[in-house]
C-alpha cells in the first residue's frame, strides 16, 4: 500500500493528548458537566421533573414558567416537581 505523498510515517503515530485547559483543571469539567444546562433556562426556584429528556418538554416547560405564577405553576404545570424555595 502505497501512502499519499507529503506523508511519514513518524506522523501517523502521534501520541493522543488531552487538552491543556482539561488536564489542568478535572474538578471544573465534572461541575460543568454535573450541572447541565437546565439551571440557565430556569430559575433556582423551579426543578424540573426527573424524566425530563426531550427537547420540546423543555420549550413546553419554558412555557409555563415565563406565563404561569407560582400559584398556577403548583396547580397546573405539568413539568415542574418543585415550586418555590
Amino acid at each position: 500500500m502505497q501512502r499519499p505523498e507529503g506523508t511519514t510515517k513518524n506522523a501517523e503515530r502521534r501520541p493522543i493528548t488531552a487538552t491543556p485547559a482539561i488536564g489542568r483543571r478535572p474538578e471544573a469539567v465534572a461541575e460543568a458537566l454535573q450541572k447541565g444546562f437546565t439551571h440557565k433556562i430556569f430559575p433556582a426556584r423551579l426543578q424540573l421533573i426527573p424524566q425530563m429528556h426531550e427537547l420540546y418538554e423543555m420549550e413546553l416547560a419554558s412555557a409555563e414558567a415565563a406565563l404561569m405564577s407560582d400559584e398556577e405553576l403548583v396547580r397546573n404545570a405539568a413539568y415542574f416537581g418543585r415550586v418555590g424555595t
